[in-house]
């Protein structure tokens, strides 16, 4: 790729990767007399669309000051919300690297939770709707949630595949440990992905996660009763 791009061409890299993998390819292009930016991305599929991704920008402050000059208008295009993450290339890697571990957790726990919920013999439909007008929500759940509880006939559309989540939580995993920082919960978490993959699932759509917990406790998460009149007005 090097051998192909003009002297002082801007690459802004939005895959996610290693912080360290980021940090390399920095030193690499810049060698080369290329711009690099380390700019991954949040979002999925439906806000890419729609050009409202979060852009978590990084890079040596000249790169970065080119990348303003000559980029701006692809990055607000491409983007709601745009930041600059200071301490150089691999630093926007790092925070994306955060973000994920938070994501793959929230998809998991709302699995268990709505398996629990199932064995108990509640209606799922139901405490999926107290949970997001209480404290324990989150965008995670409230998002994966309403497709864990819809029947896998209704739920056909592969929004985000749950190999994703291995490859992601893994990097988690690769830089926690260089970093010497416990992370028990992403690595539980983890677990499950693979567990999941096992079960053929790794191009299913992430929520499909609440299949490993099904098989376990052997009650489907689907909502099977009408909750139209149990909330008192």
């Amino acid at each position: 790729m090097i051998s192909l791009l003009p002297k002082k061409s801007v690459v802004i890299l939005c895959s996610t990767v290693t912080p360290t993998w980021a940090t390399r390819a920095s030193t690499t292009f810049q060698e080369h007399n290329i711009y690099f930016i380390d700019c991954p991305i949040s979002g999925g599929p439906v806000r890419a669309r729609d050009g409202e991704l979060t852009l978590l920008s990084s890079a040596d402050d000249y790169s970065m000051s080119i990348l303003k000059e000559t980029a701006k208008p692809v990055m607000e295009t491409m983007g709601r919300e745009w930041y600059v993450i200071e301490g150089g290339a691999g630093k926007g890697s790092m925070v994306k690297m955060v973000h994920q571990l938070l994501a793959g957790v929230h998809i998991v726990v709302a699995a268990e939770a709505l398996a629990l919920a199932a064995k108990a013999g509640l209606d799922v439909e139901q405490v999926y709707n107290i949970v997001n007008g209480a404290a324990g929500a989150s965008w995670m759940f409230k998002d994966r949630g309403q497709r864990m509880i819809t029947s896998e006939a209704e739920a056909t559309e592969v929004k985000s595949q749950l190999q994703i989540f291995v490859k992601d939580l893994d990097i988690v995993y690769a830089e926690a440990k260089k970093l010497q920082s416990p992370i028990p919960l992403a690595l539980s978490a983890l677990q499950q992905f693979i567990n999941a993959q096992g079960l053929g699932l790794s191009r299913n759509d992430d929520s499909s996660i609440k299949r490993v917990y099904e098989q376990v406790s052997g009650v489907p998460i689907v909502s099977s009763k009408s909750t139209k009149s149990s909330k008192i007005e």
